[in-house]
């Protein structure tokens, strides 16, 4: 059975999503799994405007579906007719029924109708397999894991107690939380406000947007305005973030030192670093970790205000060394 479906409890998970959809719902969904989708088409070079049409022929779901497994589907129909799109969103659904996801209420022809709740419990199922399932703290996985990874990072801010997916995140300290976390330097939080949820809610997707490549998927009007914002789409969102910051820690993981010194890990304000890949990156040296240097004079253009650690000493020559994760200011 899918971990995901122990993880919400029921079997009928998307069945539920399909059929107890209003309109105000189907519009937040749609915002949110918009720019979920767009975030990983963009890789590819693409983007969809409208979820339900822009799915409809299969072709751009299958290529979503390559980008965030990382595999070839199998060759896509190029024709117009609808027995070709049929065959293409098939050939997806069979994709992601082969990741041990069992579909539920879910067939090719709603998809090429452009039936929207069906397309939404669709890229719910995707998003559930691909972003959330496999996220695993302790012994905890999928939803529970997600919400303790919230819990413990934001477990020091004031005024922030995350119980959940939807009331918790009203007032948006915990998203700016989470934020200030990872990268002090880009928030201010001693000056948020419990009070101010609009100006919370805007700096933290301002800023995730700008700094932290993670789009907009939500709207802080409505989420104020909303009694409980919906569950699938904060999901959906803080899932980003778990992502972001993780992809980071990994390329962290591993550099290659230039001589005896110590070595800056997690250089996290870095651009250069969020680019490259994991045993890629070129650290300079360090030699006292108790007084270090400002990261401008050991990577010429930083701007100096990045969160750094130290990994122990290098000894020996130029290589490669490798960068233990935990402690210091820069562990994730």
């Amino acid at each position: 059975m899918p971990t995901w479906v122990n993880a919400f409890g029921t079997l009928g998970a998307v069945r539920t999503l399909v059929t107890h959809l209003d309109v105000c719902v189907i519009f937040n969904m749609e915002e949110t799994f918009t720019a979920w989708c767009n975030s990983h088409l963009r890789k590819a070079g693409t983007q969809i405007e409208n979820i339900e049409e822009d799915f409809r022929d299969g072709l751009k779901l299958m290529l979503l579906l390559e980008v965030i497994s990382g595999e070839r589907l199998a060759k896509p129909e190029r024709g117009k007719m609808r027995v070709h799109k049929i065959s293409n969103v098939n050939k997806a659904l069979d994709f992601i029924a082969s990741k041990g996801v069992k579909l539920v209420s879910i067939g090719a022809e709603e998809i090429v109708d452009g039936n929207v709740k069906m397309t939404l419990g669709m890229i719910w199922t995707i998003i559930l397999r691909f972003a959330i399932q496999d996220i695993s703290v302790e012994e905890t996985s999928a939803k529970e894991g997600l919400l303790l990874w919230c819990q413990r990072k934001t477990a020091p801010y004031k005024n922030v107690n995350i119980q959940n997916f939807h009331i918790s995140w009203k007032d948006g300290l915990g998203f700016c939380a989470l934020i200030h976390r990872h990268r002090p330097e880009l928030i201010d939080y001693g000056k948020l406000r419990k009070d101010d949820p609009l100006t919370n809610l805007n700096t933290a997707f301002d800023v995730a947007e700008k700094y932290l490549d993670i789009p907009k998927m939500l709207d802080a009007e409505d989420i104020v305005g909303t009694a409980r914002p919906d569950e699938k789409a904060i999901m959906t969102y803080v899932s980003s973030f778990y992502h972001a910051f993780s992809g980071a820690q990994k390329m962290c993981r591993h550099a290659k030192a230039g001589g005896e010194g110590h070595v800056p890990y997690c250089f996290m304000s870095l651009p250069r670093l969020l680019g490259c890949a994991e045993g890629e990156l070129p650290l300079g040296l360090v030699r006292s970790p108790r007084h270090p240097p400002p990261a401008s004079s050991v990577f010429p253009g930083c701007s100096g205000n990045a969160p750094w650690g130290h990994s122990p000493a290098v000894t020996g020559g130029a290589g490669e060394a490798p960068l233990p994760l935990g402690g210091g200011q820069g562990a994730l």
